[in-house]
């Protein structure tokens, strides 16, 4: 080994400099500058006399670099010779020198590659790149570039070799990848800083811009922001419009007005290219100057401010089309949500509204819609929850749509953004917290809220003035509200007032008249109504004069007479008194009201099928299959020509079906309707099979001959194509084509009563609204199919005497109206068409257009959206209303909750400590009702009439009443009113059951319990929703209770709207005897503004959420396909083999049929139909939208105070346990307290649907597993657990009654026989039926749960000799 040559860390530097090409070059240059020559001179002079080959000893191994060199004077040999030493001399030191990693050096290789131009090369080429794709390119042009030099230093140094070479640049591509890695990682890092910094908490919009600006330079590859993002508040069906000049000026005061251009220069006002409007019917425009705006874009990348937009955002501000859409955005903002502030000038101002819409894009930017289930909390007690609970919670919650989105794949960002804020905007609810409230993003609007707000508010109006009129028709006098609150506000209150319908006792043991002077509470109009009502009819009979109505016949009657002018008048002529012409034509006037509200909607969103709105459909279709033929051509893989093909098909469909629609209808009034008598079309399909024949002459078949004249349809393809399947026939007869005719109207009548049958009444949509399975002829546009008056199908003369063929109850109908026009409606503002097919058709071509989706992925989304559309219409599964199994299935569920729940109301007390978790205990309490109570009566009045505006407890006023709460899930719409019981047609067996629900709920205390418990939430809400709101608009709110805000889709752009109403005196505050003030809305005033208007909308769903939330309300949001009867297979795969048809196709089919399901064939994959997950389900619901809505909502730092809450709810729950199973005489005092406790929890729904977990685990294991088994503690109530007990746990609530009954009579025990039949007798465990059978009992059993019962006793047998159970020690 050679000795060491002893060196400076400087000079191994060096010698790695000079043997770089680069290096090489600038020595060979310094050589010929000490031989006196200037750098870059040229050679010297040939010496022809000179031969370097005599002189060369020493250096033969080198003559091939002299030949190629051309030496020819001693002056370049000399040169050549010391270069070939200097470089001889630099190898053997970098051979031998010491300085090495090893010995802690950072190798003179490194050093001198940082001075090296050549390492540098690349990080132009690789600006804007991720890490990985920069080290990767980077290292490539590295190793190209050293290639090249290696050219170079090959010219100057004799002593370069290939091999060394080989490794140069093998070590430049390795060397060069990590350089090129470090700029894109800083600038990685320091965005992750920045946006972690965003993230942490609520940022204001200047320090959130200077953040993004940080680790985002232009020089590093742009600022990536899409102001194209659909802006909140902005409908999807806003006009765009290049119309020149706007008109539109800014004033002093920021505010935009319209005038001439020569009086706005007379005025110094600023000219703005962009206007914003609304006209009267709602529809919204955007007015753009494209030449002004292409003219300030020039100005503004020249270096020029304008309108307060600074130069500092040219990086952003980047192209003409973002910085037109960050105009028009800009201009929607000063108009919606003014950012005013007194003491800055206009250009301060104006930079305010830019800071904001910059500030939101970048928010949007890297949206993360993963649900909050605590996962990110980082102290130690949050792991430990989220670890016992929130992994089950998120577990459960993923088969929630919502969550089911947010699992999308990332792997595109923009179309994991479109498809999220897709659902949101369909079904979000503000149930639960998102990750994006973490960057003070909101998403303030769906469809789902706006339908239940708007058009349940209007239809609420509707159910009122009806009452009002019938009130008005009994006894000439309107009557108040049904659910209203007055006197005392508490929650002790609200207790007390809804349980005096159960049995006339409080909770607490109060009386009825003690509770009553605590509080006046819930009015029971209905059920004095229903007295008075008798009363008056007696009396009338007395007088010979005709009976009254009851309020159903009234209803009906009030329909009929819209439905025919001619009734109408004559009614009015012949009524006997003034009070029954003023209820008639107060009712009349309420209809039209009630449909005029949805016909301006529907007229201002283009949905009437007519020619001009089938032209406006069909140039966006047209687009499209334009644009989707292209790519086919061009070709793709498998999966996206599939789907590519399937989105070009959908659109031709549509197109083909809009070339049908030639009629103008623009009015709610469809063609052939009398003008003023339309009315929602529900068919009653009872009577439309068992009289087809007459349905068919006396309506249909006229109504063909109407639309398909002789002269119109002869000579068509499809009457001669139906001329051709008859040839036979007509030969046969020898008909002639008038007779031909009449045998084609046949056919079309017998066509459009399968139609109705089996599609339009099954599902209640006359008006072809829904988008159904199996649809040959789509229909984009609202028609209905039977363009006959409502009239027609009422008091047809049948054999059987009149009938209907349509239902006429005004309430119904205006429910499903508001069910499927409202959600029409606000589909087409929110997705452009009535079923969001345009918006599922853009994510299917973008999925594919991306390439990085399966088909299976894809069909995912598409069938995610598709359920939830169809569930807002009330189409819940895809099984026949009328096959066996789902009406068997509707009337078990029914008859289950008729005996089952009427405890319902006691166990429901837990949610009176709700409140305490969402707003705290003293604030509950104390403070909210002391400040209410010490108002005058006037006063308190004021504030219930002010929140009447909000309307927070719609379900509780349509025919389910309370049980919407308990059911939770539906297998759809019904028409038909009997069912087939061992092939007897039993009348009206359906609508009897469920018709008792609304009225048993009234009478087990749960719908007056949920309105008074929501009128307190309401109130409380109310007040501080507005109190948080001014602070957070002055700046003054906490982080929690901002994050809260904006969890419920409340920005600062709100808050600083209702500030607005503050200072203005719109919102004014009340209060006596020093209590805390109280805020009255007055939200009628409001809308006087846009952004007020804006406002009242923002604020009211979020009341509505705040309050569904607090009393938990299952919805869309929370429910799973399964709660429908129905799981969706997305796998395009399993499609194909369904649709084959082959023999094990087949089976599977039949096996479905045969255990009462089936299987529907999607346009994107299989929905299997089971009616009996029904059952199964039937009372999960409210725990399954509280894992929503408590628990998971807890766990991410949503409620207050939880542990009090908590502790509350378990104790409400023991009180609750004293009065449900004390009335049941079950020993409950008999209970050790371990046992109370446990059942406490159990019954308190603290953890939502987890609080059942460990009774379902009891259940199914026969007893040998859960908790009780764990530590030795009896089952409460039952002396052990069986395989019933599991079979129930299994197959429902339902299933679990006939289990009771078999598990009875086999024991052959007469005891047990007779308390399970009395446990399925409807109405049995009421409150007032428990203590009627209390009192009248001669003796009781407690260990067998006897009670004395006369008929049950003496049917079978059983003696009155009954001794009481000793108490267990």
């Amino acid at each position: 080994m050679a000795d060491k040559i002893q060196q400076s860390y400087w000079s191994a530097v060096k010698d790695e400099i000079l043997e770089t090409g680069y290096g090489q070059y600038m020595a060979h240059q310094e050589a010929m500058y000490r031989a006196g020559y200037g750098f870059f001179d040229e050679k010297p002079k040939p010496d022809f006399d000179y031969s370097w080959v005599a002189n060369n000893e020493g250096y033969e191994d080198y003559a091939d670099y002299m030949i190629e060199h051309n030496i020819q004077s001693k002056i370049e040999h000399d040169i050549a010779k010391q270069q070939i030493d200097a470089s001889r001399a630099r190898k053997q030191r970098i051979l031998n020198h010491d300085f090495t990693i090893m010995n802690g050096y950072v190798p003179p290789l490194f050093a001198a590659a940082v001075v090296d131009p050549i390492t540098y090369s690349p990080m132009y080429i690789t600006r804007g790149m991720s890490v990985i794709k920069a080290m990767t390119y980077g290292g490539a042009s590295a190793g190209t570039a050293v290639g090249i030099s290696e050219a170079v230093r090959h010219a100057y140094d004799p002593t370069a070799t290939s091999e060394q070479s080989l490794g140069y640049v093998g070590g430049a591509t390795v060397f060069g990848g990590l350089f090129s890695g470090i700029m894109p990682a800083a600038r990685y890092i320091k965005y992750k800083k920045a946006e972690k910094k965003i993230e942490e908490k609520y940022v204001e919009d200047d320090v959130l811009i200077e953040d993004y600006l940080d680790a985002h330079q232009k020089d590093d590859g742009g600022v990536p922001i899409d102001f194209d993002i659909q802006i909140n508040n902005l409908g999807k069906t806003i006009t765009r419009k290049e119309t020149g000049p706007t008109g539109a000026y800014i004033d002093e005061n920021n505010n935009v007005v319209n005038m001439s251009s020569r009086r706005a220069r007379r005025k110094n006002l600023e000219y703005s290219p962009v206007r914003y409007r609304v006209d009267k019917s709602g529809k919204e425009f955007v007015d753009v100057d494209d030449t002004a705006i292409k003219i300030l874009y020039q100005q503004f990348r020249s270096g020029v401010d304008i309108l307060g937009i600074g130069t500092k955002y040219r990086d952003i501000l980047d192209s003409e089309k973002k910085f037109a859409d960050f105009m028009v955005r800009r201009e929607v903002y000063r108009q919606l949500y003014p950012n005013k502030k007194k003491g800055r000038s206009y250009i301060q101002n104006e930079q305010a509204i830019t800071d904001e819409v910059i500030a939101d894009a970048i928010r949007f930017k890297d949206i993360d819609f993963t649900p909050d289930y605590g996962q990110d909390r980082t102290g130690a007690i949050d792991k430990i929850f989220f670890n016992v609970f929130g992994r089950a919670s998120k577990a459960l919650g993923s088969f929630n749509p919502l969550d089911k989105a947010s699992n999308f794949s990332k792997k595109d960002k923009k179309l994991y953004i479109k498809v999220n804020m897709g659902m949101h905007r369909l079904i979000g609810d503000y149930g639960m917290r998102n990750k994006f409230a973490d960057r003070g993003i909101v998403i303030d609007r769906s469809v789902l809220m706006n339908r239940d707000l708007k058009w349940g508010h209007i239809n609420y109006k509707l159910s009122e003035d009806l009452k009002d009129s019938y009130m008005m028709y009994i006894n000439g006098s309107e009557t108040s509200k049904t659910l209203t609150t007055e006197g005392n506000t508490s929650l002790v209150g609200a207790v007390m007032n809804a349980t005096k319908a159960y049995g006339g006792k409080g909770l607490a043991g109060v009386s009825g008249d003690e509770a009553s002077r605590a509080s006046a509470g819930v009015r029971f109009k209905r059920t004095i109504d229903k007295a008075k009502e008798k009363i008056l009819r007696n009396k009338n009979k007395t007088k010979n004069e005709k009976p009254k109505m009851t309020e159903d016949e009234f209803n009906e009657y009030v329909t009929e007479l819209r439905a025919d002018p001619e009734f109408y008048s004559r009614e009015l002529n012949e009524v006997v008194s003034e009070q029954h012409r003023q209820a008639i034509e107060m009712a009349i006037a309420a209809q039209d009201r009630f449909y005029k509200a949805f016909d301006e909607e529907i007229v201002a969103t283009s949905m009437y099928a007519n020619s001009k709105n089938a032209k406006q459909m069909k140039v966006k279709i047209d687009s499209a299959t334009s644009r989707l033929k292209k790519k086919i051509k061009q070709g793709g893989t498998k999966d996206q020509i599939e789907l590519w093909t399937f989105t070009l098909d959908e659109y031709n469909k549509f197109g083909k079906a809009l070339d049908d629609v030639i009629d103008d209808v623009s009015t709610a009034t469809p063609k052939g309707e009398i003008e003023g008598s339309y009315f929602q079309r529900i068919y009653d399909v009872d009577n439309v099979i068992e009289y087809r024949d007459v349905f068919a002459e006396q309506i249909v078949k006229p109504a063909m001959r109407d639309k398909h004249t002789f002269d119109a349809v002869s000579g068509t393809k499809a009457f001669e194509k139906f001329k051709t399947s008859i040839k036979n026939k007509i030969a046969k007869q020898k008909l002639t084509d008038e007779e031909v005719y009449e045998l084609y109207l046949d056919e079309l009548a017998d066509e459009t009563i399968d139609n109705i049958i089996n599609k339009e009444a099954q599902f209640m949509d006359s008006n072809n609204i829904m988008d159904l399975p199996g649809d040959k002829k789509p229909r984009p546009l609202m028609r209905r199919s039977l363009e006959v008056p409502n009239k027609s199908f009422l008091k047809v003369n049948t054999k059987d005497g009149p009938k209907n063929f349509i239902f006429t109850d005004a309430n119904e109908l205006a429910k499903h109206y508001r069910q499927q026009v409202g959600t029409a409606i606000e589909m087409t503002k929110e997705f452009g068409d009535k079923n969001g097919n345009m918006f599922k058709l853009e994510l299917m071509e973008e999925m594919a257009d991306s390439g990085k989706f399966t088909l299976t992925e894809a069909n995912g989304v598409y069938n995610n959206f598709t359920e939830q559309v169809n569930a807002m219409y009330g189409l819940y599964n895809y099984m026949s209303p009328d096959s066996f199994s789902k009406p068997t299935i509707e009337v078990i569920r029914n008859y289950t909750s008729l005996t089952t729940m009427g405890n319902v109301a006691v166990t429901s007390m837990t949610e009176l400590a709700r409140p305490i978790a969402m707003h705290g205990f003293l604030r509950v309490i104390s403070e909210y009702p002391a400040s209410y109570n010490a108002l005058s009566k006037e006063m308190r009045e004021a504030i219930i009439k002010d929140q009447s505006w909000l309307y927070t407890h719609m379900e509780l006023l349509f025919e389910g009443g309370g049980s919407e709460r308990i059911f939770g899930n539906d297998l759809g719409a019904t028409t038909s009113q009997s069912m087939r019981i061992l092939g007897m047609k039993v009348p009206n067996a359906r609508r009897a059951l469920r018709s008792a629900q609304k009225p048993f709920y009234y009478m087990n205390g749960l719908t007056q319990l949920t309105a008074q418990m929501k009128e307190f939430q309401k109130g409380i809400s109310a007040h501080r929703f507005i109190e948080d709101m001014l602070k957070f608009a002055d700046g003054t709110l906490d982080n929690a209770d901002i994050d809260r805000l904006l969890s419920y889709g409340i920005s600062k752009k709100t808050a600083r709207a209702v500030k607005k109403l503050y200072d203005d005196g719109v919102i004014q505050t009340v209060s006596k005897d020093g209590n805390a003030p109280l805020f009255l809305a007055n939200v009628g005033e409001w809308s006087n503004t846009k952004s007020g208007a804006e406002a009242l909308r923002v604020f009211r769903q979020a009341l509505k959420a705040d309050v569904d939330r607090a009393i938990v309300t299952p919805n869309l949001a929370d429910k799973n396909n399964m709660m429908y009867g129905k799981m969706i297979i997305d796998s395009e795969n399993f499609r194909k083999f369904i649709s084959s048809n082959n023999e094990i196709s087949q089976i599977m089919k039949g096996l479905f049929k045969v255990i009462g399901g089936d299987i529907t064939q999607l346009k994107r994959g299989v929905a299997i139909n089971l009616p009996h997950l029904v059952l199964i389900t039937q009372f999960y619901a409210w725990g399954i939208a509280a894992n929503r809505k408590i628990l998971a909502s807890s766990l991410a730092k949503r409620e207050r105070n939880y542990a009090m809450y908590a502790s509350t709810a378990v104790a409400l729950s023991m009180a609750a346990n004293g009065i449900k199973y004390g009335l049941e005489g079950k020993g409950f005092d008999a209970l050790t307290h371990p046992e109370n406790v446990l059942l406490a929890v159990e019954n308190s729904g603290i953890l939502g649907i987890f609080t059942d977990v460990n009774r379902m685990v009891e259940n199914i294991s026969g007893g040998e597993s859960g908790i009780r088994p764990a530590y030795d503690l009896p089952f409460p109530f039952q002396d052990e657990k069986d395989a019933y007990d599991a079979y129930g746990q299994v197959g429902g609530a339902g299933p679990s009654k006939i289990a009771d009954i078999i598990r009875a009579f086999s024991d052959d025990d007469e005891i047990q026989q007779k308390y399970a039949i009395r446990r399925n007798i409807p109405l049995q465990n009421l409150g007032i039926h428990k203590a009627i059978f209390s009192m009248i009992s001669s003796g009781l059993d407690l260990q067998t749960n006897h009670y004395y019962d006369p008929i049950l006793d003496s049917v079978l047998g059983i003696e009155n000799r009954y001794k009481k159970r000793e108490t267990r020690e």
